[in-house]
């Protein structure tokens, strides 16, 4: 009698098996599930009020399989940032085309726009000292931002739409002028009034047309 064929035998060699997909996916909606809970923990108690304790009755998980996912209260901060960060750094790429100070500008607002989407991330950025982000997170990220914003002012240096100065650290004061805003803006801050983003626009033109 032939024996009945295993079913890994199916499986391409060193490709994942069906119950690896279901772990991973299983996996993945886990993670999901505690870094939501975490954004909104830390957007309104800060980081230290956002103890992995209330994140974990948030998630509906426990703190050890938190720690399974994530090896501290830190790293679950720096993944909160960096998901609708990742996004912006993509948004702020696809800004092309016109004048180097126009392709600055349609950054600016690119990330106000995002920003507005995911609230409660622009108030976490705030919220929390510098020093909870990790160093990969500080690299990557904001080092990706920085980099699209001075080469946009390269761009308009080179067509004289803007200013002259160091690039990078031109660059650094569109970040400041975006954090500062944070504060400000009537949708990102909860606040029933504030700088509209048109208003905000003009500040960015107003520093660094030529």
């Amino acid at each position: 009698m032939t024996a009945a064929p295993d079913v890994a035998d199916d499986v391409p060699a060193g490709a994942p098996s069906p119950r690896e997909l279901r772990r991973a996916r299983e996996l993945e909606t886990r993670r999901r599930e505690v870094l939501d809970a975490a954004e909104e923990l830390f957007a309104t108690a800060g980081f230290e009020g956002a103890s992995l304790d209330r994140i974990a009755a948030a998630s509906g998980h426990s703190v050890g399989s938190i720690y399974n996912l994530f090896p501290s209260k830190d790293a679950v901060y720096a993944a909160v940032l960096e998901r609708p960060a990742r996004l912006l750094v993509e948004h702020l790429g696809e800004c092309t085309g016109g004048t180097g100070l126009a392709r600055l500008l349609a950054m600016a607002s690119v990330a106000v726009t995002d920003m507005r989407a995911f609230p409660p991330h622009a108030r976490t950025s705030l919220a929390a000292p510098g020093a909870h982000r990790t160093a990969s997170h500080a690299r990557e990220i904001t080092g990706a931002m920085l980099d699209l914003y001075a080469a946009a002012i390269q761009q308009g240096q080179a067509d004289g739409t803007v200013r002259a100065g160091d690039p990078a650290d031109l660059a650094r004061y569109v970040g400041g002028l975006i954090a500062a805003h944070i504060h400000v803006d009537p949708e990102i801050a909860g606040r029933r009034s504030g700088t509209p983003l048109e208003t905000f626009l003009d500040v960015v033109r107003g520093a660094f047309a030529a």
